[in-house]
């Protein structure tokens, strides 16, 4: 442990000696701000309170290098001609104050004379310090009292004042800066908080009408139905001479009207089904499938469809087991993906219907397989947005409305599975969705 500053308690000024001392060990320390206000603090009020009660004495500085970059201090208060109980007294009084600072306190009474030990452990420095500069920091710190602050000359001191005069005014301009800031804040603030309010109405508007949509849409595909399955109806009755015999022009316009009408009804259907999901009233009716014979069901549903281009629809399905979801849903979803994939088809090609194990994994996979004109990478991603036609001139060679797939996401989606297509432009499709395989209700 190195001596490093011996240092006399006997009037007031000694204390203003003492913080420039203190001061000095701060800065060649480079000790952090935290452990000199403890430091500072506990040395000062021993001081303070020593001379607050009429007793003089000293207070010795020792340093020791605990590691690299930390140090030990000690400081020893020497309080002379005080009784036991006077002694006894200052301690109480000061010793939890004292203690609360992290150092560890300790006293001694011999022959009227008091010593306070105070060790402060490993503090923490910013500077590499050895020995030798502790030495050479107490050959400075023992100059004598006429050198000190309080005796500097009148020059010196109006420099010094100057000096701090010309911080504070920097301080001051710095505050001033940041309160002309935290006002430019302040107003950024309030402007983000009225646009996120109008946002918010926006969003409430938008959702408000967004409602209002699926409702007329909802309503309208009700109102829409009702006479166009009476079109139909009537068409059918025509069609089949059962009101009556009709020529061969007679019969193709009845023809004509009948196909329209079901078009027409098919998009009504697909309308409402949208607008059913869209307002959560969707509701899915879970029953035991056997995946063959649904097979079966779509290859009957589309047969006429088939036969009208000459396709061969080749049907491989390797997944044999039951499992539970809403059959009247999937097979829209089916029926939809081969209409497309006929539609699409060049005459006297081929389409694959395909139904396997996902991976091995806990899903089943359908997958709907054309060679017919493909779909570009740039469009891949819009095919399964809503009234989305990729490509206009096919439009026009193909009816469609572009709602189809996206029908069949949406159902897809309600029954937590997954759809897309991968596709080559000019080679063909390929449409696969998974559904988690259920093995009970």
């Amino acid at each position: 442990m190195s001596e490093l500053l011996e240092f006399p308690i006997n009037y007031e000024k000694d204390l203003k000696v003492l913080v420039e001392r203190i001061e000095m060990i701060q800065n060649t320390f480079g000790l952090s701000k935290h452990d000199y206000t403890k430091i500072s603090s506990v040395l000062l009020d021993i001081a303070y309170n020593m001379l607050n009660v009429g007793y003089k004495g000293k207070m010795n500085v020792r340093v020791k290098l605990v590691a690299l970059k930390k140090i030990s201090l000690s400081i020893d208060t020497i309080i002379f001609d005080i009784d036991q109980f006077n002694f006894s007294r200052f301690i109480s009084q000061n010793s939890s104050w004292i203690q609360s600072f992290g150092c560890t306190l300790y006293s001694q009474y011999i022959n009227s004379t008091a010593t306070i030990y105070c060790t402060f452990p490993e503090l923490h420095i910013f500077r590499l310090i050895n020995n030798e500069t502790i030495i050479q920091l107490s050959e400075i710190l023992e100059y004598s009292h006429e050198e000190s602050l309080l005796n500097k000359s009148r020059d010196q001191l109006i420099e010094e004042i100057l000096a701090r005069s010309a911080k504070l005014n920097e301080a001051v301009d710095l505050i001033t800066q940041i309160k002309e800031k935290n006002k430019e804040i302040e107003k950024l603030n309030e402007i983000q908080i009225q646009q996120n309010i109008q946002l918010r109405l926006s969003m409430e508007e938008l959702k408000k009408a967004d409602q209002m949509k699926t409702s007329f849409l909802a309503n309208m595909s009700h109102e829409l139905r009702t006479p166009l399955n009476s079109i139909i109806g009537f068409s059918e009755l025509l069609e089949d001479g059962t009101l009556g015999q009709l020529d061969e022009d007679q019969l193709d316009v009845i023809h004509y009207i009948l196909q329209s009408g079901r078009h027409l009804l098919e998009l009504i259907n697909q309308i409402l089904d949208i607008s059913k999901i869209e307002a959560g009233q969707m509701e899915l009716h879970y029953e035991s499938i056997n995946i063959s014979l649904l097979l079966d069901e779509v290859h009957t549903h589309v047969s006429p469809l088939l036969l009208s281009k000459t396709i061969e629809l080749n049907k491989t399905c390797t997944y044999m087991e039951s499992t539970f979801f809403d059959p009247i849903r999937i097979k829209q979803v089916l029926i939809n993906l081969l209409s497309n994939a006929i539609k699409f088809s060049n005459e006297h090609s081929r389409i694959e219907l395909i139904c396997d194990r996902f991976n091995e994994g806990d899903y089943i996979k359908f997958s709907v397989v054309d060679y017919g004109i493909g779909i570009k990478d740039e469009n891949l991603e819009e095919i399964f947005k809503e009234f989305k036609q990729v490509d206009e001139s096919h439009t026009r060679a193909f009816q469609g409305t572009g709602l189809g797939l996206s029908l069949c996401k949406k159902l897809v989606e309600l029954h937590d599975g997954k759809i897309w297509v991968e596709s080559i432009y000019g080679e063909g499709s390929i449409f696969s969705f998974i559904l988690p395989i259920i093995n009970g209700e």
